[in-house]
């Protein structure tokens, strides 16, 4: 997995989920609260969750490599 943070408040997540498993994967730094970042293919928006004041949104993937954009534009 990898991640970047601009100035601008983007974030760029990036995550590969091994062969035959599944995975949660938990994207941070929403556009607006509440609205998750648009889903890759072959990811499912799960639910909205916050750990440690941070909002994120939830999705559940399958085997593949995975890229989310979400944050200030």
């Amino acid at each position: 997995m990898s991640w970047t943070v601009r100035v601008s408040g983007t974030v760029t997540l990036e995550a590969t989920v091994p062969a035959n498993t599944t995975a949660e994967i938990w994207v941070p730094g929403q556009q607006v609260p509440g609205q998750q970042a648009p889903a890759p293919v072959g990811a499912t928006f799960s639910r909205m969750a916050s750990f440690d004041g941070i909002q994120y949104a939830v999705y559940e993937a399958g085997s593949g490599t995975y890229r989310f954009n979400s944050g200030k534009s």
